[in-house]
């Protein structure tokens, strides 16, 4: 006739299972053990991807912050250059009055 145990369903499994593992807490303790390893796993995966996507994240805004730095760097640059540019200007300028006011003080002195 069979095994008797096998109408039984789920229970009959689990029974039969308990059995195969050495006792009811041996199968608790695989159970246990199978779900940590996969939950293990799948947590390690997950620290990658997101370890990854951290660093991506991170990479970007370095990139950002330095193009901002090179931006700011040579419109510096630029306008130091405007300023130099304008100074000398000025300089030529005053080069400029010096020279005829000497002009008109050697006139008024000859």
């Amino acid at each position: 006739m069979g095994n008797p145990i096998n109408n039984l369903g789920d229970y009959g499994w689990v029974t039969t299972a308990a059995k195969e593992a050495g006792g009811v807490d041996m199968l608790i303790q695989n159970i246990e053990d199978t779900a940590v390893e996969l939950a293990k796993s799948g947590l390690v995966n997950r620290g990658r991807v997101e370890g990854a996507a951290v660093s991506i994240g991170a990479l970007a805004c370095l990139n950002l912050i330095n193009k901002a730095i090179v931006k700011h760097k040579r419109n510096k640059k630029i306008k130091n250059n405007e300023l130099k540019a304008e100074m000398q200007v000025y300089k030529d300028e005053l080069k400029e009055i010096v020279e005829e006011e000497i002009d008109i003080e050697n006139k008024i002195i000859d």
